[in-house]
């Protein structure tokens, strides 16, 4: 079989669609996207770090968050439990568990547990980022209303999730695997 012939079977099996901020630009799913979100928490708490344009993210600040804030009696980030870090089973397969692991919610629980000098989350900048950078296209690919949804970009803020995504295009193999 031709390569172009292959190319164009492989093509086949995924679905595109037309950028919605840039017409000559096509948008492919390889996967829904609940479970692609799903897919980089589970690489999070398998491998324990993600090395992003913004820096590292580490699981180690969700786990030292769940554990300062599970011994509080309000909790910061109730949402975010045990379950969270669970490598393999059921739990892996919750789509529920990894839009929570990326709520708003956890960034600012972080952040104030930061800056009460908490040990352990002296560097969380790249993760916060990370969060905020994916709560925000979880919200606006789970929209329910073209209003809040992904749109072409009239300002500044909604440009911020569609230029800021080019960052994290294609890269070497050998970045891919640090």
């Amino acid at each position: 079989m031709s390569k172009k012939k292959q190319a164009e079977e492989h093509r086949s099996k995924f679905v595109s669609v037309c950028h919605p901020c840039d017409e000559n630009r096509r948008l492919w799913f390889a996967s829904d996207f609940p479970h692609l979100v799903k897919n980089v928490k589970t690489r999070i708490v398998q491998r324990g770090t993600l090395k992003t344009p913004d820096g590292t993210v580490k699981l180690e600040h969700w786990k030292i968050l769940h554990e300062v804030d599970s011994k509080k009696g309000i909790r910061a980030a109730p949402k975010l439990t045990s379950d969270h870090f669970a490598k393999d089973g059921y739990l892996t397969m919750r789509v529920s568990l990894a839009y929570s692991f990326f709520s708003e919610e956890v960034a600012v629980a972080m952040e104030s547990y930061c800056n009460d000098k908490v040990q352990g989350l002296e560097d969380i900048s790249a993760t916060v980022a990370f969060i905020r950078r994916m709560n925000k296209l979880i919200d606006a690919m789970d929209a329910n209303l073209p209003s809040t949804g992904l749109k072409a970009a009239t300002g500044e803020e909604q440009l911020d999730l569609t230029v800021t995504a080019e960052n994290y295009g294609p890269r070497s193999k050998k970045q891919s695997r640090e």
